[in-house]
Parts: structure tokens; sequence; C-alpha cells
């Protein structure tokens, strides 16, 4: 039994290199020569789907998919913490993007003649 679930909210602990770190940036660290920096950065996914070798299809803020193992150390289910402050950071899943997902119904409406034309 996966410990994720579809729709789940992960933080995921993604490493940079730049010359220079964001707002964000955790552990900071130079590089070698100190050209650049190293360091740590929260990104904040949902899980959009579980494969059925086990692997994890999470989405984006910006609607990009990636695939990942759970079993991956730099990725974490979000805590109560994470959920509430970041909770504007996390996407909303589409309901009806899944293919198992009933399609959309389409309204029609009913075309009303315009009060000139007789």
């Amino acid at each position: 039994m996966s410990q994720f679930q579809v729709g789940d909210p992960v933080v995921y602990l993604m490493t940079k290199q730049s010359s220079h770190p964001t707002l964000r940036a955790t552990y900071v660290a130079p590089s070698q020569h100190g050209d650049s920096y190293c360091y740590v950065v929260e990104k904040f996914w949902v899980v959009k789907e579980i494969r059925g070798d086990g692997q994890l299809v999470v989405q984006t803020r910006r609607g990009k998919t990636r695939v990942l193992s759970p079993d991956d150390p730099c990725l974490k289910r979000a805590n109560w913490w994470h959920r509430w402050v970041h909770r504007d950071r996390f996407p909303q899943l589409d309901p009806f993007a899944s293919p198992e997902a009933a399609p959309v119904a389409k309204r029609t409406e009913a075309v009303r003649p315009s009060s000139t034309e007789k």
C-alpha cells in the first residue's frame, strides 16, 4: 500500500544551482570556486496519478507533470503547516482532466428571437 493517494499535496525538495539564489532558497552553500551557489527550494505539487508500478505522477503549479518514485528522499507528504501556510502554492487538480472522469455535458440554451425580428 502506497503512502500517497491521488490528490495528496506533496513537497519536493529540489536542488538548484545558480549565481543568485532565490528568496525561498534554503541550505545555501557556495560552490568550490565561489562562482555559484547550490541550494534547495521547496516545490509544492499534488499527486495526480499513481501508476501500476507504484510511480507517482505529480502536477506542478504551472500544470506540468513529473514522474517520481514514492521512495525518493526529496519527496514528502505536506504536513498541516505546509498545507496551511502555502495553500495558495499547491495546484488544484482538474477533476475532468483524467481519462476516468466523465465528460462535461454541454449546456444547450434555447435561442430566443430578438424583439426586432418578426
